[in-house]
């Protein structure tokens, strides 16, 4: 596989590295995250989009601080929808627990820096004592970026069915059915590079323990251009590209 270090260049690169992998899409993604792993291609696509303040722009245009606690910083995309994105846990934030929630396209993720435990779920067959009452929430994606409508679906039983500790160079791969959670250790940096896959349903199941408000659109904090500068910087500083070339990248099967 081919390498690329030019931010302006990644987009094309990512339609090239799925199309013509000829593999099916979980092995595909963690094929292309391995690769940019072990090649350092990362830090010097970071180093680029900080001198090109075009590319910075648009990046910013598609990023912003997720609900869930993390940035959601998008590297570069594709006509079809696949998505290279960097998130980022910074250390010292405060208190957060994921909602349990599925997605909306399958997608593999590499582990860059610290560690997480992630928890599934699965839908309990009858409310046993087991069984976990919950919340459903249908969120659907509005046309300003982060942007998301949330709808009440009802309630429904969930198991915690296993769980599973992740650490650096970890690489795995989760099907967009797949109700999860993940716990993060707040004072440190954590950090993945995910590859999102193409669109494999129009909405997304969010699962939580109380009921919470009902919005016909709610936004996302947006990254301004100068705030993604600052946390790429700050990232790039804290991460050296040598701990990218020489970590361990390790596939991990879920639930083994």
């Amino acid at each position: 596989m081919d390498t690329v270090t030019d931010i302006s260049r990644l987009s094309d690169w990512l339609h090239q590295a799925w199309d013509q992998s000829g593999l099916i899409g979980a092995q595909t993604g963690r094929n292309i995250l391995k690769s940019i792993c072990v090649t350092g291609q990362l830090p010097k696509l970071l180093r680029s989009l900080l001198t090109d303040r075009a590319q910075l722009e648009e990046c910013a245009a598609r990023s912003y601080t997720h609900a869930n606690g993390f940035d959601k910083i998008v590297l570069g995309s594709t006509a079809a929808g696949v998505k290279l994105r960097l998130h980022v846990w910074w250390p010292n934030r405060d208190d957060h627990t994921e909602n349990i929630h599925n997605h909306r396209w399958d997608f593999s993720s590499v582990l860059l820096c610290g560690g997480f435990e992630m928890e599934f779920f699965g839908r309990s067959d009858s409310w046993s004592d087991s069984g976990k009452p919950v919340q459903v929430y249908e969120y659907s994606p509005s046309d300003v970026s982060g942007g998301y409508t949330v709808r009440h679906q009802g309630t429904m039983s969930m198991d915690l069915n296993f769980q599973d500790e992740f650490v650096q160079g970890n690489v795995y791969s989760l099907g967009h059915h797949t109700f999860h959670r993940v716990r993060t250790d707040r004072r440190r940096l954590t950090a993945t590079l995910m590859l999102q896959s193409t669109l494999a349903k129009a909405t997304t199941t969010v699962l939580t323990e109380e009921r919470i408000y009902e919005s016909n659109e709610q936004e996302s904090v947006q990254l301004s251009t100068t705030a993604l500068a600052d946390r790429i910087y700050a990232f790039t500083s804290r991460v050296s590209p040598e701990s990218h070339r020489t970590m361990s990248i390790t596939e991990r099967l879920i639930g083994k």
